[in-house]
């Protein structure tokens, strides 16, 4: 942990990754403390440029993370998002959804950020229509050729398009 950020026992995170690696999953965060790991779990999470801002939900004070100072961190590889070839919610407009369950071709106009329900503001065949951006539903992607491969399910893309 690299150093403190405000009085409440947040810390900003060195990560050993490049700069577009970002921890985006609240997951524990192994310490280690006395040669042992221990597990911190996360109740916030901020983005620093490339290095995130961790409060964990029982350091509370200063005073108390303090002694959390240059500790070890280990958080799961796999759980880190690479934005070079991920791209965000926010940049997703102009991507083209092909989804596996309705066979349908859905091109992203714009992006509603709704709070816990954004909306992804798409056409097919000239018509426009929202569908829910369900993170559960996006298999793979191909940053390069902008296109998202989807499982929605089963009758649900169908159902919205068949609504407009």
């Amino acid at each position: 942990m690299k150093k403190l950020v405000g009085t409440d026992g947040a810390f900003l995170l060195k990560l050993k990754q490049t700069n577009n690696w970002f921890i985006t999953e609240k997951k524990p965060i192994f310490i280690e403390l006395d040669g042992n790991l221990v597990p911190f779990f996360m109740d916030n999470i901020k983005q620093d440029k490339s290095e995130p801002i961790i409060h964990f939900d029982n350091i509370l004070s200063r005073e108390k993370a303090v002694s959390f100072l240059d500790k070890t961190c280990f958080y799961p590889k796999k759980l880190l998002v690479n934005t070079e070839i991920t791209p965000t919610l926010e940049n997703l407009a102009g991507y083209t959804l092909v989804d596996k369950a309705s066979s349908l071709e859905l091109i992203i106009t714009n992006i509603n950020l709704i709070p816990g329900n954004p909306l992804l503001e798409v056409i097919y065949k000239e018509k426009s229509f929202d569908i829910p951006f369900l993170n559960d539903a996006v298999k793979s992607f191909d940053a390069e050729k902008q296109i998202i491969h989807s499982n929605y399910p089963e009758g649900l893309l169908q159902s919205l398009l068949d609504m407009v």
